[in-house]
């Protein structure tokens, strides 16, 4: 270390200074010896937990984690386990783990349109619907109109010509769209329904706002058997958007969609019977729900699984941790940032004799998470993880680097401090090749993000899943 960054550091100061004045210079914020603290208390109540004891760690989180997550969870019946789920779970977004995540007003995307839709209709008109979605889903509008060009006019050949025609993206087609879509209505169409009901809870393209003429027709879209409609409605009595905050008519609304197999309202209501939010509390069918969004593919769903599995492993229920990682990995394969964030600390803190501490493969998990997902936890605990060795090599570059990314991505003062302790062990040299590394990150990202915005653009027209 040199002279200057000697001067600079509490831990090395000339002066003398009382006991007391020594430790609060040692865990001041962005210190070193206070990022070694916190290494170690995390350590320790990682081992807490896949031993059996299950604190409540919030606090303990926040020097892994940015500032602006969730507050710790209330004391009393639960709180415990609650904490432990923090461990890996703590998101700005999602907040707390019981709560469900559901999206503040509805968008064509949830509607879900696929090709399997049309596969009810006779021949040769399916075949030319399930080309014309195929268009449609590359984005190839006109030569979905084309192919529809000479089909009849029922219901679903005017729910497509009226998806197409609003996918130009210009005020004459928007509307000649819409006037495709009314027609797709008042032949029965439900897609039509929903579709142009999430257009008018919008308003676009010089379609006036009608909120509740939306809600009526994607309620009418959930009476004529559109799952998804009847998952979005319940969304919205649960957010407020549909008129009103309606537990039970959410639950209600939330039943009818997985009734009809809708995974994301399986999860959503497996939420709502562990919570007893608009319904009895149910942990029983809860969890055989929630089981069965797993195994459909919802990541949500897959997560809460590999959670639960989890607890049992500290619980002493079982000593197989197995189960909990597939659940997860299948979770973080789909992108979901709490399970590589989990995945990522379960193998940087575990002890060695347990056969699960892998450095190199915690921080992969915390790497694509940071790089690819753009995550603030996730960057904040790589960027930590250089800095104080959690993976065997100190790397002061790329630890402030990716505190930088984390403060992007967050605004957090957490991560200020620790740039700024950091700065004052760090060459000139290192900072601006730190700086150019996250300049390098940040460029990739806007390249995958241009992508995915293409891919959400093209999506969001369709209303099909992803």
């Amino acid at each position: 270390m040199n002279a200057a960054a000697r001067r600079n550091d509490p831990v090395f100061r000339a002066e003398r200074k009382g006991a007391g004045r020594v430790l609060l210079d040692l865990l001041a914020p962005g210190t070193t010896f206070r990022g070694f603290l916190e290494f170690a208390l995390i350590g320790a109540i990682v081992l807490a937990f896949l031993h059996g004891y299950n604190p409540d760690i919030s606090g303990a989180l926040r020097g892994w984690l940015p500032a602006g997550t969730p507050a710790a969870v209330p004391s009393g019946t639960g709180a415990s386990i609650a904490g432990a789920n923090r461990l890996a779970a703590v998101s700005s977004e999602e907040g707390e783990l019981n709560r469900p995540r559901m999206p503040a007003t509805p968008h064509l995307a949830q509607v879900e349109l696929r090709a399997s839709y049309f596969s009810t209709q006779p021949e040769p008109q399916r075949t030319a619907l399930v080309q014309a979605f195929g268009a449609f889903q590359k984005r190839e509008f006109q030569r979905a109109l084309d192919i529809l060009a000479n089909e009849q006019s029922n219901g679903k050949v005017r729910l497509m010509r009226g998806l197409a025609l609003i996918g130009l993206a210009d005020a004459r087609n928007f509307q000649a769209g819409v006037d495709e879509l009314e027609r797709a209505i008042a032949l029965g169409e439900p897609k039509a329904m929903a579709m142009l009901g999430v257009l008018k809870f919008v308003g676009f393209f010089g379609l006036p706002q009608d909120m509740p003429a939306g809600r009526r027709l994607l309620e009418r879209a959930a009476a004529e058997g559109d799952a998804p409609a009847a998952r979005i409605v319940g969304n919205g009595y649960s957010n407020g958007w549909a008129g009103a905050v309606d537990p039970q008519r959410a639950a209600t609304y939330m039943r009818i969609a997985a009734d009809r197999h809708d995974v994301k309202a399986i999860y959503l209501l497996a939420k709502m019977l562990s919570d007893g939010s608009g319904v009895a509390k149910d942990k029983a069918e809860s969890e055989r729900l929630m089981t069965i969004a797993a195994e459909a593919g919802d990541a949500d769903a897959e997560f809460a699984v590999g959670m639960s599995a989890l607890r049992a492993v500290s619980a002493g229920a079982t000593n197989d941790p197995e189960p909990a990682l597939r659940w997860l990995n299948r979770a973080a394969a789909q992108g979901l940032v709490h399970a590589s964030y989990t995945l990522g600390m379960f193998y940087l803190l575990s002890m060695p004799e347990t056969g699960y501490y892998d450095p190199p493969r915690g921080m992969e998990y915390l790497r694509q998470c940071a790089e690819v997902l753009f995550a603030a936890e996730c960057a904040f605990a790589y960027a930590n993880a250089f800095e104080l060795g959690g993976a065997g090599t100190r790397d002061p570059v790329k630890a402030y680097a990716f505190f930088l990314l984390a403060d992007d991505a967050s605004a957090s003062d957490n991560a200020k401090q620790r740039l700024v302790g950091l700065a004052k062990l760090m060459t000139a040299e290192q900072i601006e090749r730190a700086q150019s590394y996250s300049v390098e990150v940040r460029r990739q990202l806007a390249v995958l993000a241009r992508s995915r915005a293409v891919q959400a653009t093209a999506s969001t027209a369709a209303g099909a899943a992803r």
